[in-house]
């Protein structure tokens, strides 16, 4: 993981400059996320993904670090991010299957929401089954981890920052 040394430093501080931003986002808007249903449940699950990304590149820079420790470290919050995320879609889906009247929101919405949660947490499951394979693609699968990671949290934190104030 020598190699990847640099791309995990970075990593670490995204994540935690993301995270940052979205404890701010949360305490704006505070009062306006605890007064919509779905929201809370958004706002933790948007803070799992930048976490699981800090958690993941500080543990793989961890010199000497077991390769199957690692695949732990990296397979679990994967797994709790996805149970997390899933809940929060299928909430906000029947949701709006129940308010179709009154809300406005289109479909393509849900789509994207599905494709985020699915983009940014399964390549974590992928690479901690490679981690404990001892194979050397696995620290390839945290790239497309992170990155999707990072865009999913962007969208929620703007959702949360921005959109809730329209």
């Amino acid at each position: 993981m020598n190699e990847w040394t640099d791309f995990l430093v970075a990593s670490s501080g995204a994540s935690a400059a993301l995270l940052g931003l979205l404890f701010v986002a949360l305490a704006i808007n505070l009062k306006k996320i605890l007064s919509v249903p779905l929201l809370p449940g958004r706002a933790f699950a948007a803070m799992l993904l930048p976490a699981t990304m800090l958690v993941v590149s500080l543990c793989a820079l961890v010199p000497g670090l077991n390769p199957n420790t690692l695949g732990w470290v990296t397979f679990l919050p994967g797994v709790l991010d996805w149970i997390f995320g899933m809940k929060g879609y299928w909430a906000s889906f029947k949701y709006f299957r129940s308010n179709k009247k009154k809300l406005a929101i289109p479909f393509y919405y849900f789509f994207l929401r599905f494709s985020l949660v699915q983009l940014g947490t399964l390549p974590y499951l992928v690479a901690g089954i490679l981690f404990w394979t001892n194979n050397s693609s696995a620290p390839y699968w945290l790239v497309p981890a992170f990155l999707f990671s990072i865009l999913t949290a962007l969208y929620d934190t703007w959702v949360l920052l921005i959109e809730i104030n329209r």
